[in-house]
């Protein structure tokens, strides 16, 4: 404001006061800004010498902000790729996780089918053997009842059949004489 109303004094003052505090807190873009104004200063002032002093300076403060710009944006985008790098990672490995989670229970589950299985089979040879033992009673059984059938009725025949050859025996006997 002072400069536009070419009071140079109060001007200078101010940006002394002002270059002393962007010093301090090493605002380079304060610093670029009020180095502009020491420029115009001098610009008004004829003091060419310091005036180009000025404008080189607030052309360097403007290219190391650009380059703290650019570092800064080159920085974000490393860590953007850091970050999606290990967003990838992460999915990487939840996706293993999950695959070998399914494959664990595919095993899991194929282990207790097999086990049921079996299960099933041994109980179906046990019944089989039972079922066998079973009938060779029930086999057994019926040669001991047909052996006591066969040994009754051949005694049963036997008795007779002497008696009738006893008779026969003797009539041709007594025939004979």
């Amino acid at each position: 404001v002072y400069l536009e109303l070419n009071d140079n004094g109060k001007a200078r003052a101010l940006m002394n006061e002002a270059f002393a505090t962007a010093s301090e807190i090493n605002s380079i873009e304060h610093l670029s800004r009020l180095s502009l104004l020491a420029y115009r200063l001098y610009s008004n002032e004829h003091n060419y010498r310091c005036a180009l002093e000025y404008y080189v300076k607030s052309q360097e403060y403007a290219d190391s902000m650009a380059n703290e710009k650019a570092q800064s944006k080159v920085k974000d985008v490393m860590v953007d790729y850091e970050r999606e790098k290990g967003n990838r990672r992460v999915s990487d490995i939840t996706a293993t996780y999950n695959a070998e989670k399914k494959t664990k229970q595919m095993i899991l589950i194929s282990g207790i089918i097999i086990v049921v299985l079996l299960l099933v089979f041994i109980t179906l040879l046990w019944y089989s053997l039972k079922m066998k033992e079973k009938s060779q009673k029930a086999l057994k059984r019926i040669d001991q009842i047909r052996t006591n059938l066969l040994r009754n009725i051949t005694h049963e025949f036997r008795t007779p059949l002497t008696i009738i050859l006893g008779l026969t025996d003797l009539l041709k006997k007594d025939n004979v004489d």
